[in-house]
């Protein structure tokens, strides 16, 4: 599997980032269907709907890569299907980062704030968040509302108003995993966020398809999970953030049409063949196979070109 690191935070330490970027790309990676290879089958195969009429049918599962790469995440120490306040995230893991540990204090933060603001980080910073409220929020959580640790020595811009602290230092991480539309990620980024707002976590991680093109609009070709980093870019997505976050793009390595499906299972299928054909009321003739789960799908003896022209 491809793996695109799209963002990491800035406020966490570079060995907690390490982990963090390690064992998520690991598990990503663990996703294979051809020796080391994540290869989607992206055909076009067809179904009877409940009308009787032929329409496109989605092949591919979304568990298949979501099941495989949270087990191995668990395989690394990781609780899978985490609860917290009665919001359930797909992974959670409590890593212990070592090193001086700091906090800025409540009545130096708004000093702190304006500081930052004329700096070419807190430029881009804003920028992301849009709004100076939200990004206030997000800086005052990371530094005042928890103690945080540089091993490397304080950033210039933090030398001036953090103070050093005695506080053992572990670092909470939430995990979202999101293979839906886009409505299902920004659902998982407000999860997130509102389990840090509530000191639930200390950072989180956000999981989805790189692109339309390349990923999610040829695994599943005609069913609406085509969310993206390349739509969330499209609507702002970085002012709903408001923890410190690492953000993971993913793609299959290619495609292939000999390749297996993914089942639902976790396991790789194939359709099979009854040996019949079905006229549909389109006027096209099919053929007929046993998909997973015995379901009935049909490939057009035509080609899938002509039948879409119909």
């Amino acid at each position: 599997m491809k793996v695109t690191a799209v963002a990491q935070p800035g406020s966490v330490s570079a060995a907690i980032s390490t982990q963090v970027s390690q064992a998520v790309t690991a598990a990503l990676q663990a996703v294979r269907t051809l020796g080391n290879d994540f290869i989607v089958n992206d055909s076009l195969w067809f179904a009877e709907n409940d009308r009787g009429r032929v329409t496109p049918c989605v092949m591919n599962s979304a568990a298949f890569i979501s099941k495989t790469f949270l087990a191995h995440l668990e395989g690394l120490g990781w609780t899978k299907e985490k609860e917290l306040l009665e919001q359930r995230i797909d992974a959670y893991v409590e890593l212990r980062t070592e090193g001086p540990t700091y906090r800025i204090a409540a009545d130096r933060f708004v000093a702190y704030f304006q500081s930052f603001l004329i700096t070419p980080e807190g430029a881009t910073a804003l920028s992301e968040a849009g709004t100076l409220d939200r990004l206030f929020t997000k800086l005052y959580g990371a530094y005042v509302s928890r103690p945080f640790v540089y091993p490397d020595g304080l950033p210039v811009h933090l030398q001036a108003y953090a103070v050093p602290s005695s506080e053992p230092l572990t670092v909470r991480v939430g995990l979202e995993f999101e293979t839906g539309n886009i409505a299902s990620s920004f659902r998982s980024l407000y999860k997130l966020g509102f389990l840090y707002g509530e000191g639930e976590i200390d950072a989180g991680v956000f999981i989805t398809s790189i692109d339309k093109n390349t990923c999610a609009c040829r695994i599943w070709p005609v069913s609406n999970r085509n969310g993206s980093f390349q739509e969330l870019k499209q609507r702002n997505y970085k002012r709903m953030v408001v923890l410190p976050l690492w953000e993971f793009g993913f793609a299959p390595d290619g495609f292939s049409h000999k390749a297996s499906f993914l089942g639902s299972d976790s396991q790789l299928f194939e359709p099979v063949s009854t040996s019949k054909t079905l006229t549909g009321r389109d006027g096209n003739k099919y053929e007929v196979f046993t998909g997973e789960r015995g379901k009935k799908i049909l490939r057009p003896v035509e080609t899938s070109v002509q039948v879409l022209a119909t």
